[in-house]
């Protein structure tokens, strides 16, 4: 479970992971989060990494993620600052909270909520077999876990806002198996339901035909992308693969599509092809 978490926040920040012994402080923290103690570097990345910190007051453990903005692009710096932004607007029990936010010489410090449980994308992994074999999750778990990602991207639509990178390895667990969406750097908040993003971001494979035709799109984006993962829970690998990104947008456009193991009911099956 421990590796699983870890391996979880590396993809969540877009980091490498930090073998024992080798993590070590990074940025001082500013002077408002002395409540905080440092347990351990977690992961690290070019631009900063992340630190599960707990809290002396309540003992409660927390991811701070530190990124420093220094040698940042124009848009990566505002990728960060947009994460926050998103974060605080969004109060739903299936979506990692944000906690506090400071900046200090260039170092910006998000404090959210500590997923305890690992991702959907590693619940998935830890369940192929050595000999090639996948042990299918039970329908009632495809099904819980798809309720509780529908929930949250509504509270999102709700308020005009679009994820854009949804994926297995963005939706986080708790050790209880709560579902947590997190990773809202690339999201955006659109005027209305039916106005357009035109900017390309997010993982490939996730894309709906719109993005990969260069076309305007919505919310029905990340729609698409739900129905991705939703394949991916009962099927055990992504919708959609490719043997370069040519191939790949291909079969997203014609929808090609392996199908579903028939352990899962037609009735399933069917809502999701």
């Amino acid at each position: 479970m421990a590796h699983d978490v870890m391996a979880s926040l590396d993809r969540r920040l877009g980091i490498g992971h930090v073998p024992p012994g080798g993590a070590t402080h990074g940025a001082q923290f500013p002077p408002a989060m002395r409540h905080y103690e440092w347990v351990q570097v977690v992961g690290k990345g070019s631009f900063g990494q992340a630190v599960l910190i707990r809290d002396k007051r309540d003992k409660l453990h927390y991811i701070v993620k530190e990124v420093n903005m220094a040698q940042m692009s124009q848009r990566e710096r505002r990728d960060s600052l947009n994460e926050i932004s998103v974060l605080s607007k969004l109060n739903h029990p299936n979506i990692i909270k944000y906690h506090e936010s400071y900046e200090q010489k260039n170092i910006l410090f998000i404090v959210m909520e500590y997923a305890d449980g690992g991702d959907l994308w590693n619940l998935l992994q830890s369940r192929h077999t050595r000999d090639g074999g996948m042990r299918h999750l039970p329908e009632t778990d495809v099904m819980n876990y798809f309720l509780q990602i529908s929930m949250a991207l509504k509270h999102m639509h709700d308020l005009k806002m679009l994820h854009r990178d949804l994926k297995t390895g963005n939706i986080f667990l708790t050790a209880q198996g709560v579902v947590k969406m997190g990773d809202f750097g690339i999201s955006t908040i659109l005027l209305n339901t039916a106005a357009l993003a035109h900017t390309v971001c997010g993982t490939p494979n996730y894309f709906s035909p719109e993005m990969c035709q260069g076309k305007p799109y919505n919310n029905k984006a990340d729609i698409w992308a739900l129905g991705c993962i939703l394949y991916e829970l009962m099927a055990g690998h992504l919708a959609f693969q490719g043997s370069n990104m040519q191939d790949l947008y291909s079969r997203i456009t014609q929808c090609k599509l392996s199908p579903l193991p028939e352990l899962f009911s037609p009735e399933l099956r069917h809502f999701c092809q």
